[in-house]
């Protein structure tokens, strides 16, 4: 009784010097003090606090939950019946009211609301071992899935920067439609027809006399005579 309104309490009764003066007897001691620390009507409290959502687990714990919901029916003086387990039901966590709702064997009877607090406990720890598990599943998979650059060591690395490639593969022809040519199409030979390979073929031999000193075996412009003037073209002196 070191704080808040207990502190006060006792500081009050030591200003009266000892206890016999402040409480003659237990019954002015009992009164005081309930007085001090009770509540005016204990009963209509607990009932108005029972009739609104003061009372929902709201992200307490189901043991929490249950320890202040069956203080405040013992002390509301509600009769054990369905109206306590509908009260249950409404202020625990929606889906552990649902999964208690989506039983169909061994209900417990909506009358007796102690069942209810047993199978609610067990429920609740069922719940909460499912949602682990599958908490842990999927950062297991998660981090299965993701991908992790390879350690490169200097032994490996160069192995692999020099890895030689595949060949390349010959390029695929596709051969265009008909219609889209911007020629023809010259037709092959038929078999047996040699090909005019040399483009000089049946052309006249050009004379390799020279022009300049009527000699053959070179032409007039490698003439070794050129600079003769007397062996000088007409041409030339025109230019």
């Amino acid at each position: 009784m070191r704080h808040g309104r207990a502190a006060d309490f006792v500081g009050r009764v030591f200003q009266y010097g000892s206890v016999k003066r402040a409480f003659p007897t237990w019954k002015d001691f009992t009164s005081n003090f309930e007085k001090e620390f009770f509540l005016f009507d204990e009963v209509a409290d607990a009932a108005l606090i029972l009739e609104s959502t003061a009372y929902f687990q709201n992200g307490r714990t189901i043991d929490e939950y249950i320890d202040s919901y069956k203080a405040l029916w013992i002390k509301a003086d509600y009769p054990d019946g369905r109206h306590l387990v509908l009260k249950f039901h409404r202020g625990m966590d929606p889906k552990l009211s649902r999964r208690l709702g989506n039983i169909t064997t061994g209900r417990p009877d909506d009358s007796k609301i102690e069942d209810w607090l047993v199978i609610a406990r067990s429920r609740d720890f069922i719940m909460r071992t499912e949602e682990d598990f599958h908490r842990r599943s999927a950062l297991t998979v998660l981090t299965a899935s993701r991908p992790t650059a390879p350690i490169l060591t200097p032994v490996t690395a160069p192995m692999l920067r020099w890895r030689p490639t595949a060949p390349p593969t010959a390029p695929v022809r596709v051969s265009a439609p008909a219609h889209f040519l911007s020629t023809p199409v010259t037709p092959s030979l038929p078999p047996g027809v040699p090909m005019d390979i040399d483009r000089l073929c049946g052309r006249p031999v050009q004379d390799n006399t020279c022009r300049r000193c009527k000699q053959s075996g070179h032409f007039w412009h490698d003439c070794p005579k050129r600079f003769d003037l007397r062996h000088i073209m007409a041409e030339e002196l025109v230019s």
